[in-house]
């Protein structure tokens, strides 16, 4: 009888599911919010061969709204790993200060916006500060490597960024905070930091934040 009861112990621990694959929670998320660059893209002077002048520049993509989604895989509940995509609908606004002929002889300032767009993706890992057993809230703190490309033209159809990818490094911090078995409503602040270079000026850091709200549907764990 004990060989029998051993055979099925085994079978059984075969056919149970681990503790991991029983622990791991998926949850995938929209959200919509505030794209907030916090520093200026490119300034400096810019050499006018046709005019045989120099200008002086300040190019600075515009606060607008964002949008985007991410997948969240939770092996245990504390440690996580997250991708996340992000559009912004921001603008490029150009400042542009140049010698005027005059006369009098001075300076002549002029601002206008062009259509551009921001796209920014990345993956995180996820650590749990709060996770109450008995409450259905999540505070996290995220960091991980992701990467900002550049899209827009000008109204001549020229491409105001050829090929601008930059690789950036991102922290960030959120909460979420269960409504329904499996729902649960998501705030998120996250920074993306990159060093954005264009001759003939001197390359500039960046921190882009992006500030969030939205649904999150979880599934397993």
């Amino acid at each position: 009888m004990r060989r029998y009861r051993a055979v099925v112990l085994a079978l059984t621990l075969a056919l149970a599911p681990s503790s991991l694959s029983a622990q791991t929670q998926v949850a995938v998320s929209g959200f919509g919010g505030v794209f907030l660059p916090a520093s200026d893209l490119l300034s400096g002077i810019f050499p006018l061969e046709e005019f045989a002048t120099e200008a002086a520049a300040t190019f600075r993509q515009k606060t607008a709204f964002q949008f985007g989604g991410r997948l969240t895989v939770w092996p245990t509940p504390r440690f996580g790993i997250e991708a996340e995509a992000i559009y912004a609908l921001s603008d490029l606004s150009v400042d542009l200060l140049l010698p005027d002929p005059g006369p009098p002889l001075g300076l002549a300032e002029a601002e206008d916006d062009f259509s551009s767009n921001v796209f920014l993706g990345s993956v995180n890992a996820v650590f749990a500060l709060i996770r109450p057993p008995l409450e259905p809230l999540v505070v996290f703190v995220s960091a991980g490597i992701g990467f900002v490309s550049r899209g827009g033209e000008l109204d001549d159809g020229t491409e105001i960024f050829e090929e601008k990818t930059d690789i950036a490094g991102t922290w960030g911090f959120g909460l979420k905070y269960g409504v329904a078995r499996g729902v649960w409503l998501r705030a998120d602040v996250r920074d993306y930091i990159y060093n954005f270079e264009e001759d003939p000026v001197e390359a500039k850091w960046q921190n882009d934040l992006l500030v969030s709200a939205g649904l999150e549907f979880s599934f397993g764990g």
